[in-house]
């Protein structure tokens, strides 16, 4: 693995603790492309949070060797290293006696960026994450849980870095907040394109916000691919029953209609008038649930500016999964048998 195009590169990379029997992280092997949204997912104690760790140097390998952007993370000292990466932890790690403006500037002021450009940047972010700008004279104790995680995330992204470390960032919000950060961070990241590494023991959370999951095991990676992949060909036992790759209406959640609409020019198209309309990131478990819930035929599929891009229906949906599968129809092709005919899906 040579590292010089990719944003990370780790070559049998493991960690052990005098106090463990087993190693922590244990030859672990992966590249990391630049703009990818990585989860590392996998059960308590199974080596991902001491993983993100190696790459800020927050441990230090035991053996096997880590490059970011193509230099290896040992040439730099600690403190450089950390400086050009952004981390956001479980509880935001705010400063309690500082001001969110002087939270969030503490890495720019750090690198000699002048008063001005803090200013801009700091303005520049709380708009970024939705809070307004009166938020900067605020303490942390002033802003709720959901406020103070967006504040974590601004204050990681404040010099702008090509990599954000997370580690369970929402774990401890409630649910509706958890989801709205969530939908907040994948907007982020369609602008951003920031190469993130992102931990949580939440299956539902990873399937939503993944490029690629990693899922760990007892130190190791036991499979690194796209949810789609993951949970249509598990590696294993393991793999499947911890993302319940069983369950049809998740295996629907991971197809977007814009991926399976048929062009309204093709033959047997129905007519355009009247139908409903459903936007081409929309997956296909709501697809399914749209066309229940109106009895339409078929659905039209949007692009972000409301222009048709074409249509789907129960018929589609079914030959869409049977190509993406390449497996005899299973439960997510039986799941929409179900709602055509009329039954509730799963």
């Amino acid at each position: 693995m040579t590292g010089a195009s990719q944003a990370i590169v780790a070559d049998n990379v493991s960690k052990r603790f005098a106090s463990m029997a087993r190693p922590a992280v244990d030859g672990c092997s992966f590249v990391v492309q630049p703009g990818e949204l990585i989860v590392l997912l996998g059960p308590s104690g199974c080596g991902k949070t001491t993983l993100l760790k190696m790459i800020n140097r927050l441990y230090e390998p035991s053996a096997g060797r880590i490059l970011v952007q193509g230099q290896e993370i040992r040439a730099l000292p600690a403190t450089a290293l950390r400086r050009r990466i952004g981390y956001v932890i479980q509880q935001t790690g705010l400063f309690p006696h500082m001001r969110i403006e002087d939270n969030i500037a503490v890495v720019p002021r750090l690198l000699g960026w002048p008063g001005a450009r803090i200013d801009a940047r700091i303005d520049e972010l709380l708009t970024l994450i939705g809070l307004p700008r009166e938020y900067r004279r605020r303490y942390p104790r002033q802003l709720s849980g959901g406020e103070q995680q967006r504040v974590g995330l601004a204050r990681a992204l404040a010099a702008d870095p090509a990599l954000l470390l997370m580690d369970e960032p929402f774990g401890a919000l409630d649910a509706i907040t958890r989801a709205r950060l969530q939908d907040e961070l994948l907007q982020i990241q369609r602008r951003l394109r920031k190469t993130i590494l992102f931990v949580t023991h939440d299956v539902e959370e990873a399937l939503r916000l993944a490029d690629k999951i990693m899922v760990m095991r007892a130190g190791r990676i036991v499979q690194f691919d796209t949810p789609l992949q993951i949970v249509a060909h598990p590696a294993d036992d393991f793999v499947a029953q911890l993302l319940d790759a069983g369950d049809g209406l998740r295996y629907l959640s991971l197809l977007r209609a814009g991926a399976v609409a048929v062009p309204f020019q093709a033959d047997g198209a129905p007519p355009a008038d009247g139908l409903p309309h459903l936007t081409a990131d929309t997956d296909l478990r709501a697809a399914v649930a749209r066309l229940v819930s109106t009895g339409a035929p078929a659905l039209t599929v949007v692009d972000a500016q409301g222009q048709p891009l074409g249509w789907l229906d129960f018929a589609r949906i079914q030959q869409a999964l049977r190509v993406a599968d390449r497996r005899p129809p299973g439960a997510a092709v039986q799941a929409v048998a179900q709602a055509a005919d009329g039954r509730s899906p799963g």
